[in-house]
């Protein structure tokens, strides 16, 4: 009897192991068709992609959200939450069916994430040590460089994948950097630092994307169809004239570019580019015929669903770009860091006499 009992217990310990070990949901995601111009494989990838983001959010729920919280974390909450939907595992096949409404497609998946998904959204501790002797520095200049090769050294032995990627960048990948010893070897010019910081693998693993995706950018806007163009408000309601779709850069034969129903900070203008896109540069005109009308300053936002949107930034601060100076000379500017997004917006900050624009972004679509 004692012997059934411990063999009990053990299967009632073996199940319940196993059930915290993999955890499963079940979601649908539908979108509406009306107005798309998409082949099938296109809408099936964004309906699943969809999908999967809806199982991260109670798969991993506040996981996700904590990590957007991280001092100096480099991915906003939603490029988590995109990013975190490569760790969705499906069981069996997504089925996809027509939807409640007029010209909606749905597609309902089964899925489930094991520990190891759940691990690389933990932080994993690197530790590493580094000396160097150079007359010319002086201490503070010393211990600085060696923090800084030691930090890129331990994120090469942790990723070898991340060879290549710019110091700055692999310093933002490092967190919470404690120095254990720091200070010049006894009778000698030689100074070594010993640290451990945090990394998180789902940041590298954002970086080894952004890397792989390094190619010529291009212009995008261009060539979007009018019903990818939005905006907050329209001069007149006059959408033929001063609509949206107006607003490409090398738009030039109508009436006027995209031009705001008021001049106040609450204007955008918004591309919704069809697919994900890592950007990383935007150019701004101003109206092309008649009037002296410009944008100054502006901010710019993105966002991969269209709902979740974050500035570009420095550091924590949104970045307000310089714009144009005069309507027909044309500005770029690069982003500190390359941005992965579907949809973008540009934020009037200042302009000269009306808020009236033409953009173009700069950047490719993502690789299969």
């Amino acid at each position: 009897m004692r012997r059934s009992s411990l063999l009990a217990a053990a299967l009632v310990l073996l199940f319940a192991t196993a059930a915290q070990a993999r955890q499963e949901v079940t979601k649908t995601y539908c979108m509406s068709l009306l107005g798309r111009k998409a082949d099938a494989a296109q809408v099936k990838a964004e309906l699943l992609l969809g999908a999967k983001r809806m199982a991260v959010a109670e798969l991993f729920g506040e996981m996700v959200s904590s990590l957007s919280r991280v001092k100096d974390f480099t991915l906003s909450e939603d490029e988590v939450s995109a990013a975190s939907a490569g760790y969705i595992r499906l069981a069996g096949d997504p089925v996809y069916r027509n939807g409640p409404d007029f010209g909606e497609v749905c597609v309902t998946i089964t899925a489930y994430a094991e520990d190891e998904d759940f691990r690389k959204l933990k932080p994993v501790t690197l530790s590493g040590k580094k000396c160097l002797a150079d007359p010319n520095l002086t201490t503070a200049r010393l211990k600085e460089a060696a923090l800084s090769q030691a930090l890129s050294e331990a994120l090469l032995r942790y990723e070898p994948g991340l060879e290549g990627v710019s110091r700055k960048r692999l310093g933002k990948l490092v967190h919470q950097v404690k120095l254990v010893k720091a200070g010049f070897l006894p009778e000698t010019e030689t100074y070594c630092v010993e640290f451990e910081a945090q990394v998180f693998p789902v940041e590298v693993a954002a970086a080894l994307s952004s890397k792989s995706k390094a190619v010529e950018p291009a212009p995008l806007v261009r060539t979007l169809p009018a019903s990818a163009f939005s905006a907050s408000t329209v001069y007149g309601n006059d959408t033929p004239n001063y609509g949206p779709q107006n607003s490409r850069l090398t738009e030039t034969a109508t009436f006027s570019n995209w031009s705001a129903a008021v001049n106040d900070g609450n204007q955008w203008l918004q591309a919704d580019l069809g697919q994900p896109a890592t950007l990383c540069a935007i150019s701004t005109l101003g109206r092309a015929v008649q009037y002296n009308q410009f944008v100054t300053e502006y901010k710019v936002s993105y966002s991969l669903d269209g709902a979740a949107w974050t500035f570009v930034k420095s550091g924590d601060t949104p970045i307000v770009f310089a714009g144009n100076r005069e309507r027909l000379v044309e500005v770029r500017h690069d982003f500190p860091e390359p941005i992965t997004a579907r949809y973008v917006r540009i934020h009037p900050v200042g302009w000269n006499e009306h808020i009236t624009l033409r953009w173009e972004l700069w950047g490719a679509y993502e690789k299969d």
